[in-house]
């Protein structure tokens, strides 16, 4: 396999530290895990793999929005002491997960 050529750097994000990111490390885990398991499958393994593992979660990694939209070409940035904003949310009436 060779690799893609980037026509338009500026439509994704990549971290060249992508290591100090934790959610990219997992994403990494969760593409690498199955991969082990599906290489050796002889008839979809492969296809399989690249459809609901790799395809989806390389989509989410190099996502303008994803893990690395705070980092540039350039090396890594570290988040910012701001407090994360959540989405809207109401807590739940008690005993609903009791």
């Amino acid at each position: 396999m060779r690799p893609r050529p980037v026509l338009d750097p500026r439509r994704y994000a990549v971290g060249p530290e992508w290591y100090k990111h934790p959610e990219a490390l997992i994403r990494m885990e969760a593409i690498w895990r199955p991969w082990e398991h599906l290489r050796t499958e002889p008839a979809l393994g492969i296809s399989t793999w690249w459809l609901t593992h790799a395809d989806i979660h390389m989509r989410v990694l190099i996502d303008k929005e994803g893990p690395f939209k705070k980092c540039a070409y350039d090396g890594h940035k570290p988040p910012r002491s701001q407090l994360p904003v959540s989405l809207p949310h109401r807590p739940p009436e008690g005993g609903i997960f009791d």
